[in-house]
């Protein structure tokens, strides 16, 4: 039984960790202004884990700071719409 609990604790820290990880690297690229950037690991971690309401919000932060960012209409079509959509996703799988 200690044994069960111990790999469940175990590998419960390890997915917290992954998590923090991936945070911390979409944050680290929009704070330095690298919106794309981000939203490519965050697009990419989505494939795998696409339920992730913290990772579903940076990305439909990132597009909105990249179309946010740019007077090109074309650019914001491209990016508002996605932003919204992430952001709806995220708020559907868990409203609060």
């Amino acid at each position: 039984m200690r044994i069960l609990i111990f790999l469940t604790l175990f590998f419960s820290n390890i997915i917290i960790s992954q998590n923090v990880d991936i945070y911390s690297r979409i944050d680290k690229h929009s704070n330095n202004n690298r919106y794309v950037k981000a939203a490519e690991i965050a697009e990419n971690y989505l494939k795998n884990n696409p339920k992730d309401v913290e990772v579903l919000w940076r990305l439909s932060r990132a597009h909105f700071d990249i179309a946010d960012n740019s007077e090109d209409p074309s650019v914001h079509k491209e990016n508002y719409y996605p932003a919204f959509e992430y952001a709806n996703k995220a708020v559907k799988i868990n409203p609060n």
